[in-house]
């Protein structure tokens, strides 16, 4: 669950926002992934079956304590359009951004 903290100052149609955050991530995952099917091999025409192949993936995860993040970002206000960008830096090494579109109705 995250909590953060921002501001934003807003001229015009521009938008640019910043804070802080953490998130409180304590929880855990377990995932499984798996994979089967046939293989051919096709050679001038004529197929020929390898036989079957699966590949199994498993995964678990578990929360570790609360990384304190910063963000950033801006926004372009052209009602009812938002286009936006944004970017999150962690103090556990984590680096992220995504840019987007919002309809305000």
């Amino acid at each position: 669950m995250p909590l953060e903290l921002s501001t934003n100052v807003r001229v015009l149609i521009l938008t640019l926002y910043g804070g802080v955050g953490v998130d409180l991530n304590e929880g855990s995952a377990d995932t499984t992934a798996e994979l089967a099917g046939e293989v051919d091999y096709t050679q001038d025409g004529e197929t020929v079956s390898l036989g079957e192949a699966r590949v199994t993936i498993t995964e678990d995860a578990v929360g570790q304590g609360i990384p304190v993040r910063a963000f950033a970002g801006v926004q372009i206000n052209i009602f009812p359009v938002k286009l936006y960008g944004h970017l999150n830096a962690g103090t556990n090494s984590s680096f992220g951004g995504h840019v987007g579109v919002r309809l305000v109705l």
